[in-house]
């Protein structure tokens, strides 16, 4: 490790230092624009003010080029990554107005703001270990210049900014010993060259990159600007997270197999943001997860190289919790024998610190059956949506972004209806969680309960795995500690949902969310369930049909308590129990099952009331209606109290503050 990055390593998670995470630096954010005002702020979190960076806007909804701006080159100025045209002054009105400390603001012209479309904002934030921006002035025979990336530059996009010419790129993959003899063109879908006259056919370091002397790199007295990305497996560039030891960008390659089941590509962490070009003629394709990257269904793709809308027509790869598999025979991403580069970004990594960062709930009056819907303002991105009508018996669903939010209001992916058993069923009910603040439902009119849950460390993950029948299979899982409850579905058939905690060394407590039966304790193995105690980063399914079927699909949700935010628990209840789950507000959300009888799955909200009086509760293994004349839990700042209208016995709990 060099001895710059050691001391920024030292520095960040030393003590009083700030430790430094994906979010701080990297972020998706989508927005519909809408010209009705001269100028508008996206507030998305990221602070330019501060670090510098790049902000690159891309129409979904209909054709248009991208944009390009950052913070070093002078005027906002914009560069179109399709195109070889020199950078260009904005028009008037603007479209790019300011970068700000929590975002940018942008003004009434289209490419960025086009009135009722659908459009996307990447923002890559310059930091040490990721990403970096350099100008320089060109000198007809080559140079070799500094970079302030702290690390071995994994990819570089350099283009000319004075006048017309092509994109040219580094990339670490595009040769598996000597990538710096090649380049690639971004704005185009050309091969690799083998052009020494673009990198001199000198290798970059921690400190330096070099170009040579083409004219698209290094023009008698022209400007350039270069954008560089870490991502190569240096250990300089594993110093973000809360130990200040892990990766959160990943540069490199594979190649295809022209199969229908492509290559599982390991990445080291869970991408959520994916860039994909092969070393012969093909697209640059651009994935995320906000957008959409949807186990076993199609995928929401924008290509940088060409003017072209959103298209979600092909399935091109799902999300692993160690990388991506691809899953088509697409020339873009899967022709036998081509190799492939890519870009990953890694999904957030915070440990939350307020509950309401990562759950919330909205009860509805009614909704639209109209294409537009009823909005659900979540006030975050929305990982899984939990919806239930209150006074019908009827319309309990759960689908997640992993596997069938849909962006558009058409059937999606991956509807499951608890209480039921039945497979994962297509929804035109829930729809439109490619926005930041929630989703939107349509259909009914009946009330629901909405809620949202979102995936962060400590507090929730979800996996989607395919089950290989063995008596024991490792699933890793990026919830960050052990999981403390467990509830895995399958997908593809009929089948219980198999829930699991109380995790010792040799035994655990195993359920059926669609049941009311007590809890059973399981040595592992037994009953082909879960094999293993889990850990941080795997838990373990057997051979049990219910949870790895040979070939079956599956999804699996992971609860842990974080302090303050959530707790998972158990508790004897006899009289009035006070629970005290270490909140400092009390809890937004518990859900209660007795595990020592027969008992159903209780859950309340304060949406509906949690109150010292009567409280609405809802049943998670049953389609009734909400019960409302029943005082089964009062307020507690601490956690929830049970009261004794609440029958006395020993209950496993979630609740979140």
């Amino acid at each position: 490790m060099s001895t710059a990055n050691k001391l920024f390593q030292a520095a960040s998670g030393g003590a009083g230092g700030d430790k430094v995470y994906v979010e701080d630096v990297f972020g998706t954010f989508l927005y519909v624009g809408d010209t009705s005002a001269t100028s508008r702020t996206l507030t998305t979190g990221m602070d330019f003010d501060d670090k510098g960076g790049l902000a690159w806007f891309k129409r979904r909804t209909n054709q248009g080029d991208g944009q390009i701006y950052d913070t070093v080159r002078s005027g906002l100025k914009y560069l179109v990554p399709s195109s070889s045209s020199g950078e260009a002054a904005q028009g008037s009105p603007a479209d790019l107005i300011s970068f700000n400390s929590d975002g940018v603001t942008i003004g009434q012209n289209s490419p960025v703001n086009a009135s009722g479309e659908d459009i996307a904002l990447w923002q890559f934030l310059k930091q040490p270990g990721f990403f970096d921006i350099q100008t320089y002035t060109g000198n007809n025979s080559g140079q070799t210049l500094t970079h302030d990336l702290e690390c071995v530059p994994a990819m570089i996009l350099i283009k000319r900014t004075d006048f017309g010419d092509d994109w040219v790129v580094y990339h670490v993959g595009s040769d598996s010993s000597a990538p710096e003899d090649y380049s690639l063109k971004l704005n185009d879908t050309d091969a690799r060259s083998n052009n020494n006259g673009a990198f001199n056919d000198t290798a970059p370091t921690a400190t330096h990159f070099t170009v040579g002397n083409s004219a698209q790199v290094s023009q008698g007295g022209a400007s350039f600007v270069a954008y560089l990305f870490a991502g190569t497996n240096d250990s300089d560039s594993q110093i973000f997270g809360a130990g200040s030891d892990e990766a959160i960008i990943r540069c490199g390659s594979y190649t295809g197999n022209g199969s229908s089941t492509g290559p599982e590509v390991t990445v080291g962490f869970e991408p959520q943001w994916l860039m994909i070009k092969g070393v012969g003629d093909s697209d640059w394709i651009m994935l995320d997860i906000m957008r959409g990257i949807l186990t076993g269904s199609n995928d929401a793709r924008l290509r940088a190289n060409v003017n072209g809308a959103e298209t979600s027509t092909i399935d091109f790869l799902s999300i692993t919790s160690t990388g991506f598999n691809v899953a088509t025979n697409n020339s873009n991403v899967n022709t036998n024998g081509t190799v492939y580069t890519y870009m990953a970004i890694r999904r957030p990594m915070k440990t939350p610190e307020a509950g309401t960062e990562v759950f919330n709930g909205v009860l509805t009056s009614s909704d639209s059956s109209t294409t537009t819907g009823f909005p659900v303002d979540i006030g975050f991105p929305v990982d899984l949506a939990w919806v239930k009508y209150t006074t019908l018996a009827a319309g309990a669903f759960w689908m997640q972004r992993l596997t069938g939010l849909t962006a558009n209001p058409q059937p999606g992916q991956g509807k499951l209806a608890p209480p039921n058993t039945t497979a994962q069923a297509n929804s035109g009910e829930l729809w439109g969680a490619d926005n930041m603040t929630g989703y939107r439902i349509y259909g009914h009119t009946y009330q629901r309960i909405c809620y949202g849950f979102k995936r962060a460390t400590g507090f929730m993950d979800m996996v989607a795995y395919t089950g290989n029948g063995a008596s024991s299979h490792a699933i890793t899982h990026n919830l960050g500690v052990s999981p403390e409850l467990i509830i895995t579905k399958r997908r593809d058939t009929t089948g219980d949902w198999r829930t699991a905690t109380n995790f010792s060394a040799s035994a655990y407590s195993l359920y059926k969310v669609n049941e009311v039966d007590p809890a059973t304790n399981i040595n592992y193995a037994a009953y082909g369930m879960y094999a293993a105690k889990p850990t941080s980063t795997t838990f373990t399914v057997g051979s049990g049909a219910n949870v790895n079927a040979s070939g079956g699909t599956f999804i699996s949700y992971l609860f842990g308590t974080v302090a303050g935010v959530s707790k998972v628990g158990s508790v004897v209840h006899s009289g009035t129990t006070d629970v005290d789950c270490g909140f400092s507000a009390g809890a937004r959300f518990v859900m209660a099952k007795r595990a020592d009888q027969n008992g159903d799955w209780y859950y309340w909200d304060t949406m509906r009331g949690i109150v010292a009086g009567n409280d609405d509760y809802l049943l998670l293994n049953s389609d009734a209606v909400e019960v409302t004349n029943t005082d089964y839990i009062d307020p507690l700042s601490s956690g929830f109290t049970l009261t004794s209208s609440f029958t006395a016995g020993t209950y496993i709990f979630l609740a979140i503050a």
